[in-house]
């Protein structure tokens, strides 16, 4: 006697039914970004990010600054933050005045005069600021700790014995 399949539930039909009833997987991170690039950055951001969520990020953005965080630092939060306000710099200009902007005062100085348009070359000019403001500190730092009249171009030590014939 051959016994009925469905009656006593065969593999294959077992695992068809648990696949029914398990959870779907997570999108992979290459579909969500397929689905954003399908449908555009705003459009994706209005259906799937939560108005308030959004309003918070474009408020740390206005209110970012370099403060004690170093230019790689900032410019990462910077990027990061920036997603959420393309209507506030639509422009690769806007987005260089931000940036500098947010810049502590002692690099800004340096890098206003140049009035960068590419926000590549503002970054990295920003770096080479803090890198040789960096290496000035550690220098006076490294003076300090020799203390006065030690530095690389004092004096030779003079004698303090007179000379016979003076």
């Amino acid at each position: 006697m051959v016994s009925d399949p469905l009656e006593h539930g065969s593999p294959r039909l077992i695992k068809e039914e648990a696949e029914c009833y398990a959870p779907a997987p997570a999108p992979s991170r290459e579909q969500n970004s397929r689905v954003k690039s399908s449908m555009g950055a705003a459009e994706f951001r209005k259906k799937y990010v939560s108005h308030v969520y959004l309003e918070a990020r474009r408020r740390e953005f206005l209110a970012l600054r370099q403060r004690q965080l170093t230019v790689s630092e900032y410019e990462w939060e910077f990027m990061r933050l920036s997603g959420y306000t393309l209507e506030i710099m639509p422009t690769e200009v806007d987005r260089c005045r931000r940036f500098k902007d947010g810049l502590n005062d002692n690099i800004r100085l340096i890098v206003t005069s140049h009035r960068f348009t590419d926000f590549s070359l503002l970054v990295a000019s920003a770096l080479d600021v803090e890198r040789v403001r960096d290496d000035q500190q550690s220098r006076r730092d490294r003076q300090r700790k020799r203390g006065p009249g030690q530095g690389q171009f004092s004096a030779p030590a003079t004698s303090s014995k007179k000379h016979k014939g003076s």
